[in-house]
């Protein structure tokens, strides 16, 4: 079991899928802000809470690399 399963069974879905919403609007006010420092901190906290919901959701890895292979060829059509 790895450290975002066991904080999952620790605090529950819920707790884990308010605290990735806590930590995106975290992220969004410091782009606002426009404060690189805290930008870089919360990024890294953001990343950590998307791989936690992957637990939450159950997401399996090709499942994930399928759908960002879908996104990624959206940013190539802008270009």
């Amino acid at each position: 079991m790895n450290i975002y399963q066991k904080l999952v069974e620790k605090f529950g879905h819920e707790d884990r899928k308010k605290k990735c919403i806590e930590e995106l609007s975290e992220l969004i006010r410091a782009i606002a802000r426009d404060d690189r420092a805290n930008v870089l901190e919360e990024t890294c906290q953001v990343l950590l809470q998307l791989e936690m919901l992957s637990d939450v959701y159950d997401f399996k890895q090709l499942e994930i690399e399928k759908q960002q292979d879908k996104e990624f060829k959206k940013l190539e059509e802008l270009l």
